[in-house]
């Protein structure tokens, strides 16, 4: 899985956030604007919780990736990241996003919760 340790509970916080509030949940953009407010990733709401600063984005192999700080605070591996933070991600058949977060918390690798 990954050489750091996944911070559960902040992947519980994020998938507690998603359930309750899922119209503020867009994996395809970092920050946007809804009728509700701003939508935003898993990662800007894990930003959001630890009230990290917002460094930027930065680009690894051609892919963006958060600031390694964040990353760090996460608890993932570089290529763990990479596949979470993609605009593209979805979880698995079968599985929600809140789902999907809750495994990878219970010690699930991100890969096997991704679609």
């Amino acid at each position: 899985m990954s050489e750091t340790k996944v911070n559960s509970e902040l992947f519980r916080k994020i998938a507690d956030r998603i359930e309750r509030e899922p119209h503020m949940y867009d994996q395809r953009y970092s920050e946007r604007e809804n009728d509700e407010g701003e939508a935003a990733c898993i990662y800007c709401f894990a930003r959001e919780i630890l009230g990290s600063p917002d460094k930027g984005d930065k680009y690894l192999n051609g892919r963006m990736m958060p600031d390694d700080d964040l990353r760090i605070a996460v608890g993932l591996n570089i290529e763990d990241t990479q596949t979470l933070y993609h605009y593209s991600w979805k979880p698995r058949s079968g599985l929600t996003v809140p789902e999907a977060l809750r495994a990878i918390a219970d010690g699930k690798s991100v890969q096997e919760v991704s679609a």
